[in-house]
């Protein structure tokens, strides 16, 4: 099953708290200086 979460940045906030989320697989889209950018993150 697939979930989204929004997530807002600013040039302060540089970090992510994964810890709630269960282990598995999980894709990043961001955009950075208005390119989409995709990173893919193994939670164990």
């Amino acid at each position: 099953m697939a979930r989204l979460r929004a997530i807002n940045f600013n040039q302060n906030n540089k970090s992510i708290d994964v810890s709630t989320l269960k282990s598995g697989i999980y894709f990043l889209q961001m955009e950075v200086n208005g390119r989409m950018e995709t990173v893919k993150i193994i939670k164990r």
